[in-house]
């Protein structure tokens, strides 16, 4: 392939890559649509090509006798060539129906190379593993980019990218220092790595480049857990029509947000973040990118109206609309929305519904009407309209006309569309896909008939194994697993499962073979076959490359553990003691740990603290601030707040910012003045100790308002993290007007723990009233917390810390009135639960307390309401009520009563 490449461009052709796994039928198109003169095959795709095709084996082409002599060398090096001649020509999914060819000029290939190397992502010291598929332009910079700039470049055997146990030898055998691929394989890779503690194989790991797909944090944070912390993490983006990438973001242990930036833009590229009627929109809204510079590409090969739609001019300069919709933030980072129109991404491929539903329309005179969605993030369902049409015939269609990850994983037939009050599809009522349904296509061995239930030891074994790992045992040993909830993960599980237990030869069976084949029976068949086989790896080479085999939707994972508001072990935001334990143990004894704070607002650093590790502390401060920075700590009115007070923090002197660009009412609510000075307003909460340092307790925008008590969400969420190892995540919000409810994720958390452990490390008032512990958090499509399916809390069933009955004449009667007010029988409400974990909220306390004052005859003066809210358990109404009954009266003023400050 590196030869082929190499070969086609310094002789001045165009280089355009076909892959062997894609359908015959649509290889001879794309051929037809490039005019090609020549291709060049080898052994084991000869077959794909009819006699009206010329080809080349280069197979045979690179025997001795072939080799040229020194005056044909020098003809080929004299080879005129431009920067405007086309380089390679590279086909992507396009929204008419047919494929687009993209043509990229030399130019853009040598320029999009040296920005790259000028951002040092790649080196010549460099050995880089080539992980791309033909199918991605990215491959074109891996081969070509690495060996100009003098790098070492290591091509994997075909497959080997989802064979995971022979993939971490090559990083060993190699020393890979260089690795790029698609975020769903990264996660895939190195779970396997962590799992099967394979240390070795990240050792010398000097860049890892993750695009083609979002990233997400969990993603950063496996790989920095599995890397040498010189390694350097990055985050790509770049449409083909931009030559490769045309953004990089360098990660960090910081990154932590919901979503990860983009990034800026490489040396020799422009951007414009544009609205619909093609006008800058302002820093941080949303918009749709258009790229300028060096990577523009010439244009679509024979659609020269899709290339003005695709072109547009700014300033006498060409851009490209890339479809994406983005952000710029003010620091000059993009970050990545999603796409504008129905273009979606699947493992790393850019796919055109539109293609898919062309193809169906052709696949039949009988289909009137198709829709093609992306369904959970996982799969493609194709809907039909149709009287008379099968699904198997479907699938069968497009797996003939459409590359495997463009084929739908599940075709449902509808006789009629729903349709809205406009006549328009109305897709929220289309029926939910049944993947378990859908039926294999094309049984791959034509000798074992399709059983409902294994009819051999070897098939019962495999049974088992699929049932464990798919959680069913309704699976048939003809269905094939992409149809009934598997995916790639799955798979790679699968493989290394069969060679555990069966102990075959990896020469005799391949994880290319498991995807191709992806049936009980036709495992059962590949294993037998292995376990009985004596042949050579030679002889095994062609089961690897797609021939007549029909490849099924393989599934990517999609991480959904996304953090919003969760707060995780490990908050980014205040330096945790436990790292502080870590860098004493790693570093040298002479080493100083600084503990470093400032908004961006304030330019770099505003605070540092030297970090002692001999001194045992909860929370590390934030410091003091650095010289020319002065600081005010002030409440909510703007007064300065006794030392120790927690209170906002302000910023002023020499680093503070000039403002946001084009937001002059954001700067107004940032910037505030005092005496004269400019201070910025950071949102941080902090207290000042006497010894002149701040200490962190969370942001502004977390706090509540409950019962006349100001709390910190924050505070609640720490103090709930550190009562179990077992919480991985946690969130407290407000529900309704009364009332604390936390949601917690984790395993083997107890929450008649969570509640004592609160109960004893804070306030009353500061308790939530339920502990909701979930396996997983609900997330939205976007990774986000989707707070309309968090459970409904029950407040009847809340837990109660004991089950006391009153025991006091004095004890009994509160009881009976809290039983009137919250209308439940008396053995549902004990004597120690907190009155708002039942049910209770600020207006029943209300009614409550005016029963007290009336039935007791008490004097507001010596029983307040203050008092029943920060104390709201039974007994401790009946301890205050008997202070009130035992306490000399005074006059009448009762209106006291209602100031709720206390």
């Amino acid at each position: 392939m590196v030869i082929g490449m190499m070969a086609i461009e310094m002789a001045g052709a165009v280089y355009c890559p076909l892959s062997p796994e894609e359908p015959v039928r649509r290889l001879q198109s794309l051929v037809e649509e490039t005019r090609s003169r020549l291709v060049v095959i080898h052994n084991l795709t000869r077959d794909k090509f009819n006699a009206c095709v010329s080809t080349v084996l280069i197979d045979a082409s690179m025997s001795t006798e072939n080799m040229l002599n020194a005056n044909e060398l020098d003809r080929l090096s004299n080879v005129f060539l431009s920067g405007d001649n086309i380089s390679y020509v590279i086909f992507t999914s396009g929204s008419t129906g047919t494929p687009k060819a993209i043509q990229v000029r030399h130019r853009n290939l040598t320029e999009a190379i040296r920005s790259q190397v000028e951002l040092n992502t790649l080196s010549k010291s460099d050995t880089l593993l080539q992980m791309a598929r033909c199918s991605f332009d990215v491959h074109v910079g891996d081969v070509i980019g690495t060996l100009i700039v003098g790098a070492t470049l290591v091509m994997l055997h075909p497959d080997g990218h989802i064979d995971f146990e022979y993939l971490s030898q090559v990083l060993i055998d190699h020393q890979i220092t260089y690795m790029e691929a698609v975020p769903t394989l990264l996660t895939s890779f190195f779970h396997y790595l962590e799992d099967n503690m394979c240390n070795s194989a990240r050792r010398f790991l000097r860049s890892l480049c993750s695009g083609g797909e979002p990233i997400f944090p969990q993603l950063i944070k496996l790989l920095r857990r599995n890397v040498q912390t010189t390694c350097r993490i990055w985050n790509s983006y770049g449409p083909a029509e931009a030559t490769i990438n045309c953004t990089f973001h360098l990660l960090d242990c910081e990154d932590e947000q919901s979503t990860v930036p983009i990034g800026r833009l490489l040396p020799g590229y422009r951007c414009v973040v544009i609205d619909q009627f093609l006008e800058p929109v302002f820093l941080g809204q949303e918009g749709e990118l258009v790229v300028g510079g060096i990577g523009v590409f010439a244009g679509y090969l024979g659609s020269d109206n899709l290339t003005k739609h695709a072109l547009i001019d700014i300033d006498g300069e060409l851009f490209y609309r890339t479809g994406d919709l983005v952000r710029l933030s003010s620091s000059g980072v993009l970050n990545f929305v999603g796409r504008k129109d129905y273009q979606i991404k699947l493992r790393g491929q850019r796919v055109e519904l539109g293609e898919i539903e062309r193809c169906l329309l052709e696949s039949s005179p009988f289909v009137s009407s198709t829709a093609v969605v992306k369904y959970d993030d996982h799969h493609l369902v194709a809907y039909i309209q149709s009287n008379n049409i099968e699904e198997n015939e479907l699938a069968k269609y497009c797996r003939s006309h459409l590359p495997s990850y463009m084929v739908p994983s599940a075709f449902v037939v509808l006789k009629q569309f729903p349709l809205n009050a406009n006549g328009k599809l109305d897709r929220k009522l289309l029926p939910k896909p049944s993947f378990s349904g859908l039926s294999t296509v094309n049984h791959l061995f034509q000798n074992h008939k399709p059983n409902l239930e294994p009819n051999s030891e070897l098939e019962m074994r495999l049974h088992s194994l699929w049932c464990e790992a798919l959680q069913s045992n309704h699976i048939s040993t003809s269905d094939s697993i992409f149809t009934i909830g598997g995916h790639s993960l799955t798979l790679i599980h699968l493989y290394a499962r069969y060679k555990k237990i069966f102990g075959f030869n990896t020469r005799h069976i391949t994880i290319g073979q498991i995807f191709q084949h992806p049936t009980i029976s036709d495992h059962a068949y590949l294993i037998k076959q292995a376990l009985s086989a004596e042949q050579h790896q030679e002889e095994c080479w062609p089961s690897l490359h797609i021939d007549q085999g029909q490849v099924s939707f393989a599934q990517e994972r999609i991480f959904l553990d996304e953090r919003i508001r969760f707060s995780s072990q490990g908050n980014r935001d205040v330096l945790s003691t436990k790292v502080v334990d870590l860098l004493t143990t790693y570093v040298v004894n002479d080493c100083r740990i600084w503990n470093v704070y400032g908004p961006a607002e304030t330019t770099l650093a505003s605070h540092y603290y030297l970090v002692d590790p001999t001194i045992q502390t909860k929370s590390i401060p934030l410091g003091r601030p650095l010289p020319n920075y002065p600081c005010l700590i002030f409440d909510e009115f703007l007064q300065p707040v006794p030392v120790g007070q927690q209170g906002e923090l302000l910023i002023g002197g020499d680093g503070v910012f000039a403002g946001y660009l084009g937001r002059e009412d954001l700067t107004q609510k940032a910037l505030i003045e005092i005496d004269g000075q400019l201070f910025y307003r950071t949102g941080d909460l902090v207290r000042l100790d006497t010894d002149g340092n701040l200490h962190s307790i969370g942001r502004k925008d977390y706090q509540v308002k409950l019962r006349g008590q100001r709390i910190e969400l924050g505070e609640i969420e720490q103090c709930l993290l550190s009562s179990s190892s077992h919480m991985s995540a946690c969130a407290v919000i407000k529900w309704g007007d009364d009332h604390l409810v936390a949601y917690v994720q984790g395993s083997h958390v107890d929450e008649a723990q969570l509640h004592l452990y609160c109960h004893s490390h804070l306030p009353q008032f500061m308790i939530p009233s339920m502990f909701i512990v979930l396996d997983q958090f609900p997330l939205n499509s976007n990774g986000k917390l989707d707070r309309k399916r968090l459970p409904t809390p029950d407040f009847s069933s809340a837990y109660n810390r004991t089950a006391d009955a009153p025991q006091s004449p004095l004890q009994k009667q509160v009881h009976a009135l809290w039983c009137q007010i919250l209308q439940r029988d008396s053995d549902q409400i004990s004597t120690t639960a907190s009155f708002f974990s039942i049910g209770g909220h600020s207006l029943l306390l209300m009614q409550l307390y005016h029963r007290y004052v009336t039935v007791f005859e008490l004097d507001s003066n010596t029983l307040t309401i203050g008092q029943l809210f920060q104390h709201s358990t039974i007994m401790d109404h009946a301890r205050f009520i008997q202070l009130a009954l035992h306490s000399p009266k005074h006059g009448n003023e009762s209106w006291v009563s209602l100031d709720l400050n206390e």
